[in-house]
């Protein structure tokens, strides 16, 4: 009879007041007991820490499975924690359900060791150590911060600064990153253990991570944060539906300021102007003709827009979403002002003949930096056009990735630190020597 999860919780509710049967519970054809001595062996060697996560522990497990049963849903439940002092180990004492089935025999539940603490260090001040703990926060601080940063390179930093021979390690694994998103920033937090002579010094340093993909090029185009994040939400929605990505072209965006200050200013028609026209009046006459598509997105007066909610409702409407989608566009203006937005799409036959980033190179150090940059395009009739770098929408290909756009050649960039010795299955012949 197999244990569910919640015999297993009724089990302790009682505390144990009752004795589980022995019996043997299978998945897939693999007998659990085996699965219980995989784990158990894996924590023979596995050393937990004070602040090991249920993610730690979750990993472990995975590792631990047959290949497969990896895709299983993995499920910890914490029994108890026993801390670890200067002469006994501690435990963190967990159990394990594999698909909503109890992995232990008998209720028992596994058990991670935590090592004895080390004897406590003499922490009498030292003016050499104190120099040397010093010189090491500053050389930290120097060291530019971003998604890619790692404790090597600060625990480097910091080696290199001592002047009096104290040595730099990570006090008790304690690193710790949260990655910068296009939404949010990230940190970053290490703590250093400085010593010297059997005496040792803690630093902690701890700086956040500028958000990603800020810059714009608001000094070539009339562009705002909001409607920036809108084309990189545009385009990740079109990426997934195997469309060709939009660029942000100067006219188009003039239009869209025009467009948006004519609705917050009057209650107009749908895609018509004060004078009774169609929105694609608004377009600069030096743009040309050609299809063009306008999405509007209203608000209550007094509810500023976000690109996060009007994203929401383009999607979320059929007609709207149909035009975001549409095959047929290869430029975009995009406009946010109070409780306006508004998208123009573009039809243009002129296909982008020459590319280069905001950064003045297509060959990248590393993803965070590539995604700090933008993308500036010129077409064939030398029409300027921009985007935001994001690998989101981009196609992973080997040493760096590629980009789907109204181009006349393949549009690469390379990251050195994307390079593999792996295969890319998922890439298309002819673009698999598209970045070397």
């Amino acid at each position: 009879m197999k244990r569910r999860i919640l015999t297993m919780l009724l089990t302790l509710v009682v505390a144990l007041t009752m004795t589980m049967g022995s019996v043997t519970v299978s998945w897939a054809g693999i007998d659990m007991s085996a699965i219980e001595s995989s784990i158990k062996n894996a924590l023979k060697s596995y050393e937990a820490q004070e602040l090991t996560s249920d993610g730690d522990l979750h990993e472990l497990v995975w590792k631990s499975l047959p290949s497969d049963m990896q895709s299983a849903t993995i499920d910890i439940y914490r029994d108890k924690f026993t801390p670890a002092t200067e002469d006994t180990d501690g435990s963190i004492t967990f159990y394990v359900a594999i698909d909503g089935d109890l992995v232990t025999e008998e209720g028992n539940p596994f058990a991670a060791r935590i090592p004895k603490l080390g004897k406590p260090v003499d922490t009498t001040p030292c003016a050499e150590l104190e120099e040397d703990w010093s010189l090491v926060g500053k050389a930290v601080a120097k060291v530019k911060i971003s998604n890619s940063t790692t404790k090597e390179q600060l625990l480097s930093a910091a080696k290199t600064a001592v002047k009096n021979g104290s040595t730099c390690e990570l006090s008790e694994n304690k690193f710790y990153k949260v990655e910068a998103t296009t939404d949010k920033e990230g940190s970053i937090t290490i703590y250093i253990a400085v010593s010297l002579d059997g005496k040792s010094k803690e630093l902690r340093y701890s700086k956040k991570i500028p958000m990603i993909g800020t810059n714009m090029p608001s000094k070539s185009i009339s562009v705002n944060k909001e409607e920036w994040r809108i084309l990189r939400e545009t385009n990740k929605e079109r990426f997934k539906e195997g469309k060709k990505l939009l660029t942000m072209v100067g006219a188009l965006q003039k239009a869209c300021d025009t467009r948006t200050n004519e609705c917050v200013k009057y209650d107009l028609k749908a895609h018509r102007r004060p004078d009774g026209s169609l929105f694609n009046t608004a377009i600069p006459s030096s743009y040309g003709t050609g299809a063009t598509g306008e999405n509007l997105y209203n608000c209550t007066r007094g509810v500023s827009v976000t690109g996060e909610s009007a994203m929401f409702a383009w999607m979320n409407s059929t007609l709207h979403r149909k035009n975001l989608l549409d095959s047929k566009w290869n430029y975009i203006g995009i406009g946010v002002q109070k409780n306006v937005g508004v998208q123009i799409f573009s039809k243009k036959s002129s296909k982008i003949v020459k590319y280069t980033t905001s950064a003045g190179k297509t060959t990248f150090s590393s993803v965070a930096e590539m995604e700090d940059a933008y993308l500036i395009c010129t077409d064939s009739a030398g029409r300027k056009s921009y985007m935001p770098l994001d690998k989101d929408y981009m196609k992973k290909v080997s040493g760096g990735y590629t980009l789907n756009l109204n181009s006349s050649k393949t549009i690469k960039i390379k990251v050195k630190s994307s390079t593999s010795s792996g295969t890319y299955s998922d890439v298309a012949s002819k673009d698999k020597a598209a970045v070397k």
